[in-house]
């Protein structure tokens, strides 16, 4: 009963907060439209032992769009008139957002 309750919250945030995108893998072959959440949260990285904090980017998409996104995949981002607002790389692998694994990270550039 939990996972089912969390699907049905993750899809409700997906939604209303979603961004329409579409998925290559890499490689190419056929695209699979998905609804994304790009953020883009603080990462601290520590050089020579002196914290440093630092903009990263990362896309969020459901596992029940995209079962295996993969580094290297592209994500096209979609605005509400349908023209294209960003084409972002997933520059490391992906791992679960959540404990559900209901939702994949991908670090992107």
């Amino acid at each position: 009963m939990r996972a089912s309750i969390a699907a049905e919250a993750v899809d409700a945030s997906f939604e209303e907060l979603g961004t329409a995108a579409l998925y290559v893998a890499p490689g190419g072959g056929p695209g699979i439209d998905c609804l994304v959440i790009r953020s883009r949260p603080d990462a601290i990285v520590s050089p020579h032992m002196t914290p440093i904090v630092d903009a990263s980017d990362a896309i969020d998409v459901r596992a029940s769009d995209i079962a295996a996104p993969a580094e290297g995949g592209v994500f096209t981002l979609f605005g509400v008139a349908g023209d294209v607002t960003a084409t972002l790389t997933i520059a490391a692998r992906p791992v679960a957002a959540d404990a559900e694994r209901l939702i994949w990270r991908c670090p992107v550039r």
